[in-house]
């Protein structure tokens, strides 16, 4: 059965589920919300819970480790990644442990 992503919000609530919202951007250091978001994708991944979504404001992210994902939602509360409204996102893996750069010939 698949589950129409508007009545997702309201199946949490009826499964006791509170979903939030969490904002990153690459120049926050804040606590999460819109208006003071993280600065790591990271802190947004370890603070959230099922049925939650992180979103991710424009800019480029340049982390230097691998973002660890160390929980799951559920199948009708999935943790979510995505882009906050139509902004771009890119995820630059530069400064990733053993990424060595291949010039283009």
């Amino acid at each position: 059965m698949r589950v129409s992503r508007a009545l997702v919000p309201a199946l949490n609530l009826l499964s006791g589920v509170t979903a939030k919202s969490i904002y990153v951007s690459p120049t926050g250091n804040g606590s999460g919300t819109l208006e003071s978001p993280y600065g790591s994708i990271q802190v947004a991944v370890d603070a959230a819970a099922a049925g939650d979504t992180i979103f991710l404001r424009g800019g480029t992210y340049a982390p230097s480790a691998n973002i660890q994902i160390g929980k799951s939602g559920t199948r009708t509360a999935p943790i979510s990644v995505r882009p906050y409204e139509n902004e771009k996102v890119i995820i630059d893996g530069d400064n990733m442990p053993g990424y060595v750069r291949h010039e283009q010939r």
